[in-house]
Order: C-alpha cells, then sequence, then structure tokens
C-alpha cells in the first residue's frame, strides 16, 4: 500500500518540529527502498504531539504519543501488507480525544473522526480507488482552518492536500492521487 509491492515493507520515520501559534509540524520521510519523499501535516492546536516507527510483522507499527498537557495515553497503527489499518482509540485528559478508523480492506468504506482537543475535530472518510489505491478526505472543523500540505508515500504515488475554507470556521482538505494510479480525488 505505501511502497511498491514487488519490494516488500519499507520503513518510514516521523519527525515532529514546533511551528508559530500552538502549531505543530509532523515531517513523514519515506527511509527504506523506495526512499526520498517527504510529507509534513500540520495540526492546528496547543498540544504537541511525537510519533515514531517500528516493524511489525511486516507491516508497520506507529506509535502516537500525546506529548503535551494530557500526556500519558499511546495508541498505535498497524499498516499491513494486505493495507488492513488496525487503529485504537483512546480517551486523554484535559478534553483531548483521540479517535481513529479502522481499514477494512480494498472495498472498505469506513467512517471515523478524530478530535485533538475540545475545538479541533476531523471527519476522515476512504473510498477506494483504481488498483490498491486509496484516497482520504479530511474535514477540518475548528478555528484553526488555512493549512496547506501535501504527502507522498513513495516514490510513485503523491498527493495533492489542498485547503479551502467553508463556512463557518471548517475546511476542506482535497488529496488527489498525482501519479500512476491516479483517477479519483474528493
Amino acid at each position: 500500500f505505501f511502497g511498491d509491492g514487488d519490494a516488500g515493507p519499507s520503513w518510514w520515520s516521523i519527525d515532529n518540529s514546533t511551528l508559530t501559534g500552538g502549531a505543530f509540524l509532523f515531517s513523514q520521510v519515506w527511509d527504506g527502498d523506495e526512499s526520498g519523499s517527504d510529507s509534513s501535516v500540520v495540526f492546528c492546536n496547543s498540544t504537541k504531539w511525537s510519533l515514531s516507527s517500528s516493524d511489525m510483522n511486516g507491516g508497520f507499527l506507529f506509535a502516537q504519543i500525546w506529548g503535551g498537557s494530557s500526556s500519558g495515553m499511546n495508541t498505535s497503527v498497524a499498516f499491513q501488507a494486505d493495507t488492513v489499518w488496525s487503529l485504537s482509540s483512546s480517551t486523554m485528559g484535559g478534553g483531548a480525544f483521540f479517535v481513529y478508523q479502522f481499514w477494512g480492506g480494498d472495498s472498505s468504506g469506513m467512517h471515523a473522526a478524530a478530535t485533538f482537543n475540545s475545538m479541533v475535530a476531523w471527519s476522515i472518510i476512504s473510498s477506494s480507488m483504481s488498483g490498491d489505491a486509496f484516497l482520504f478526505y479530511q474535514y477540518w472543523t475548528g478555528a484553526y482552518s488555512g493549512s496547506t500540505t501535501s504527502v507522498s508515500f513513495n516514490g510513485y504515488t503523491t498527493w495533492s492536500v489542498i485547503n479551502s475554507t467553508m463556512s463557518g470556521d471548517a475546511s476542506l482538505f482535497t488529496q488527489v492521487f498525482a501519479s500512476d494510479r491516479s483517477g479519483s480525488s474528493v
């Protein structure tokens, strides 16, 4: 799913850097056979996160650690070779919640939501694309609209994430698959 199927699993490293205005940046660097792609995600809230990766039975394990005032809770994501996601849900103190999705496979259409604090919420919907590629859109509902970023999962699968402000304080992040397996967008 994230790499060349013939090449097998590849490693990721995820680094956290602090931005101004209470925002935080996660730099995701592809560090395996498909090395060379970078991506970044801005979570415009007041709580710092740190992420780490490790190998897990032919897949990947991302430990997401809440690093701010509500620290102490962990949650994990398993990226398996058959593109099955296994994500846990945890409730943290201080009005911060982490709720994520379960990815069911090639025909999955699961809905999920993630609330990083009391005033920042995300809705995540997955839809199938051609082949084994998938598309996600993230609906930002909070007071911190205005970010733009891009994601590259490997050398030939690039996503473009575009933010356009909607009514109220909501924003829509549209991720367009922009390479060999392109053809779908939301």
